[in-house]
């Protein structure tokens, strides 16, 4: 039988090799630390055979195994979900909490979808030689600003979520991220958001919710396929005029927020369907509402709807469509 060696060079496998190889690939958890241990022997063949040393694999099996059953040869593993949310693992996470993965990580070339959320994760170190991630979900660890740069390698990446960690900036890098669908920045200490957030044009989905923003970048009018954008219990006073160019945008969430009034471009959106301005100190609330055609809900508190009687009053004389939801 014949190998490749780094697609160039052919070498012939002996039939102990192969016997080693099929005991790793079996998926049996018995067979494979048979395998491990056989291979000590032919350190040399592995690596030239897989591109990376026994040892970087025997660690990564070792550190996976805590958590989860491994049935696939780790190079071909396409998905892992390490998570509290999955009640098989709360207690063993819970127990023995992930702070860093090890750099033997990169084994796992072809990694599509990779979920850590709710662990205790401060260090991201090689994440970024996924390059066929496309789901990466990270909510609730202890990553800082620092540690998102490997993130921004990830040019295929379609979803990331990143709520609940302490993030206090985005690199400039984020401009990477090209292919981003949906991003999570919840429940961080953001305080702006860097102009390269604009290049992200074929995002859809952006939640910034529980952040410390007071406003928007400029260039957010870039993001012209955005459908859904959350700023709820922000500090956001006003947005920049250049909002009136998200046309596609149909749920906007401004709950929590310190608009005294609704900036001028919100009211040029006429593919909105949903409005949130809850507990946000308006002085008024403009009749131009009614003109948004495709408007359906709109949501207030009670206290609001006592104080704006008369202008929802006059609003639903000419469009009867928009609900006024009590919250």
């Amino acid at each position: 039988m014949l190998i490749f060696v780094n697609n160039l060079k052919q070498k012939t496998m002996s039939k102990e090799f192969e016997n080693l190889l099929n005991l790793l690939q079996s998926g049996i958890s018995e067979n494979v630390m048979l395998g491990l241990q056989v291979a000590q022997n032919y350190k040399i063949e592995f690596e030239a055979y897989f591109g990376f040393s026994l040892e970087d694999y025997d660690e990564l099996y070792a550190f996976l195994i805590q958590y989860i059953t491994i049935k696939e040869f780790l190079p071909n593993v396409k998905s892992l979900f390490i998570s509290y949310d999955d009640p098989s693992l709360k207690e063993i996470i819970k127990a023995n909490p992930i702070k860093k993965v090890p750099n033997s990580i990169n084994i796992l070339k072809d990694l599509e979808y990779l979920s850590l959320n709710n662990n205790r994760l401060q260090e991201l170190k090689n994440i970024g030689t996924f390059q066929e991630l496309a789901y990466l979900d990270l909510n609730y660890n202890n990553l800082e600003s620092n540690q998102l740069q490997e993130i921004t390698n990830l040019i295929n990446l379609q979803y990331l979520s990143l709520d609940n960690n302490k993030i206090t900036y985005l690199p400039v890098e984020i401009q990477n991220l090209k292919k981003l669908d949906v991003l999570h920045l919840a429940g961080n200490q953001l305080t702006e958001l860097p102009k390269e957030i604009g290049y992200l044009e074929k995002i859809r989905f952006l939640y910034l919710d529980n952040n410390q923003l007071k406003t928007l970048p400029n260039n957010i009018g870039n993001l012209n396929r955005v459908e859904g954008l959350s700023i709820e219990n922000n500090q956001i006073k006003g947005l920049p005029e250049q909002i009136i160019k998200l046309q596609s945008l149909r749920n906007l969430n401004l709950d929590n927020n310190q608009l005294e009034q609704i900036p001028t471009a919100i009211l040029k959106l006429k593919n909105l369907h949903i409005l949130r301005l809850c507990n946000n100190p308006l002085v008024e609330l403009s009749l131009e509402i009614g003109n948004l055609n495709n408007l359906q809900f709109l949501y207030l508190t009670d206290k609001q709807v006592e104080q704006f009687d008369t202008e929802i009053a006059k609003i639903k004389t000419f469009n009867k469509k928009i609900l006024f939801m009590r919250t």
